[in-house]
C-alpha cells in the first residue's frame, strides 16, 4: 500500500453526517445548539466489503441451489438499508420541530426501523449519501507554505 498511500482514503474510519431539515435546508440543532447526526462508516470500508460479501454468497447459494424465484423476490432497498444499518455507529436525533433530544441509543434494528419508515427515509438518503461520499473520509494533512 505505501506505494499508493497519497491516493489512500481512511476508510476504516468513521464521519458524522450532520442532519439537515428537508423543510428548511438548514442543520438540525438541539436547544443548545448542538447539531444532530448520524456516525457512519464508508461504502468501502471493511464493514461494508464484509456486508457484501455475505450478500455475494447468499445469491450465489439461491442461484446454485436452483432457488431463482426467491432471488427475483430480493427487495434491493431493504439489502441497502440494511447495508447503511451496519454502517452506522451512532446517532445524535433530534426533533426538528422542537429541538428536543430524540433519546433512542443507537442499534443496529432501531438503524433499520429509522431508514426503512416512508416517514424518516430522508434520513437514510442522507446517511447514504454521506457514506459514500469519499471526500468525507480523505484527511490530508495541511500544506505548509
Amino acid at each position: 500500500m505505501s506505494k499508493f498511500a497519497g491516493l489512500a482514503a481512511n476508510v476504516a474510519d468513521s464521519f458524522k453526517v450532520v442532519l439537515i431539515s428537508p423543510e428548511t435546508d438548514l442543520p438540525i440543532k438541539d436547544g443548545d445548539g448542538k447539531e444532530a447526526y448520524i456516525e457512519v462508516m464508508s461504502q468501502d470500508s471493511d464493514v461494508a466489503r464484509a456486508f457484501n460479501l455475505d450478500q455475494n454468497k447468499a445469491i450465489n447459494r439461491k442461484v446454485f441451489g436452483g432457488r431463482g424465484q426467491e432471488l427475483a423476490e430480493t427487495d434491493d432497498l431493504a439489502v441497502s438499508i440494511a447495508r447503511m444499518a451496519k454502517l452506522t455507529r451512532s446517532w445524535y436525533l433530534v426533533d426538528p420541530s422542537t429541538g428536543s433530544l430524540i433519546d433512542v441509543p443507537y442499534s443496529e434494528a432501531d438503524a433499520v426501523a429509522l431508514y426503512t419508515a416512508p416517514e424518516t427515509h430522508w434520513i437514510y438518503r442522507q446517511a447514504l449519501v454521506g457514506s459514500a461520499a469519499l471526500r468525507n473520509f480523505i484527511k490530508r494533512s495541511p500544506k505548509t507554505p
